[in-house]
């Protein structure tokens, strides 16, 4: 019994959290916004710990280095994706994007669940190049299914897109969303339907 008490074994940090509630409460302890007034400004502040050298270890050969051996940032990461499943079961690829001010869905998606839009709450949309554009109108109140229970969104309908669903910031706020991104790319996410109060 000692022996298998001692020996190691490797588990997903995600396994981890949902089968040990005092270790998933830590988790967010750590990762958790922190409010901070300097002055008359606001800023957030992630309180977290240093990673070890062998917690690093695993992403070592996955780093980007500089010619002096540092690990530097890539030129270019795509943004995480995580699926939702909505109308009539329909399954959706969302792409996370915390920049961005609204939820977005392009109106070739929107026509395929057959559902009725607000066109008299129309949005102007900036780009980062500074383009502007006129998104159709809304769908209020539409159910997302991430896999803990449908949420209610509004979910701007626009011209075109290259993705199903862009999940913005009105995501993150209903979600109470904890990201915890990897040395790898993949970025580990928790949920909080704040009806339910169940995590996910």
């Amino acid at each position: 019994m000692e022996h298998i008490l001692d020996s190691n074994f490797s588990i997903a940090i995600r396994e981890l959290l949902a089968i040990s509630p005092e270790v998933r409460k830590q988790f967010r302890n750590m990762t958790t916004n922190k409010h901070v007034t300097v002055g008359t400004v606001s800023i957030n502040k992630l309180s977290g710990h240093f990673a070890t050298d062998r917690w690093m270890s695993q992403y070592d050969n996955l780093c980007t280095r500089s010619d002096d051996g540092h690990i530097v940032a890539d030129h270019f990461v795509p943004l995480c994706c995580i699926c939702a499943t909505t109308v009539g079961g329909c399954k959706l690829t969302c792409v996370l994007n915390q920049g961005a001010e609204v939820v977005v869905m392009p109106k070739e998606v929107w026509k395929s669940l057959s559902i009725g839009l607000r066109s008299d709450h129309r949005l102007n949309m900036e780009s980062v190049n500074m383009s502007q554009d006129v998104t159709l109108g809304v769908i209020e109140n539409i159910l997302l299914n991430f896999g803990g229970g449908p949420m209610c969104f509004q979910i701007q309908v626009t011209e075109c897109a290259n993705f199903e669903i862009l999940l913005g910031h009105p995501f993150f706020i209903l979600t109470s969303c904890c990201t915890f991104d990897l040395p790898n790319g993949e970025q580990d996410i928790l949920l909080t339907d704040p009806n339910m109060h169940k995590e996910m």
